[in-house]
């Protein structure tokens, strides 16, 4: 039985560079510590998120043959 995670799908060759003030900061990375994630990947989910709430992104297809439980 061969599994892979949604993440691994997606894959991650390009940066973002952004600036934020030092509090946001501080509270981006409470929060995603609470939720048991790195500050990047809580970011990444977010817009991710937003990205598919305002229809530009599609949820990431599967190809045949790679559905877990095969």
């Amino acid at each position: 039985m061969w599994h892979m995670s949604r993440k691994r799908l997606m894959l991650k060759k390009d940066t973002l560079n952004i600036r934020i003030s030092p509090r946001i900061k501080r509270l981006i990375e409470q929060v995603a510590y609470s939720e048991g994630l790195a500050a990047s990947e809580w970011v990444r989910i977010l817009i991710i998120n937003e990205l598919r709430r305002r229809g530009v992104l599609r949820k990431i297809q599967v190809p045949p043959g790679l559905e877990e439980g095969e």
